[in-house]
């Protein structure tokens, strides 16, 4: 975050004089180049871009799946970002088209895919789910 920009240069050598940026709870002051955060914006636009291209392979350029890849890796988040992106890629996105009327079948893909569904339950539902995931992944 910038607390203060500082005096503008015009010539030859930085381009701020006298900064000063947060960066998490660090205060750096000094003189400021704004060709470093243009080169680290560039960086980071070129690895999600080649992370899309990459998606768009996988998912055979469908742009339907590819949303639905992204979705899943943003609904985890930071910390969840990667398991719920491995979920999805683990998923034939076909199946979830097929079955997207059907709750049961979508939440039984879903768990059984996430592992939840290995034990064996009590409860009519997780049984249910799971009787549901062995029928749909043994087709």
């Amino acid at each position: 975050m910038i607390v203060r920009s500082g005096s503008q240069n015009f010539d030859s050598g930085p381009d701020f004089f006298n900064g000063q940026v947060r960066i998490g709870t660090i205060l750096w002051a000094g003189n400021i180049e704004i060709q470093t955060i243009e080169r680290k914006l560039i960086e980071r636009l070129e690895f999600k871009s080649k992370r899309l291209s990459q998606i768009l392979e996988f998912r055979k350029n469908d742009l339907e799946a590819i949303l639905y890849n992204l979705l899943a890796k943003y609904f985890g988040f930071k910390v969840n970002a990667v398991p719920f992106e491995l979920l999805a890629s683990s998923i034939e996105f076909n199946l979830i088209r097929k079955h997207r009327n059907n709750g049961d079948q979508l939440l039984a893909l879903f768990f059984g895919q996430a592992g939840f569904l290995q034990e064996e339950f009590k409860g009519s539902f997780p049984k249910r789910l799971k009787k549901e995931y062995l029928f749909l992944t043994n087709k």
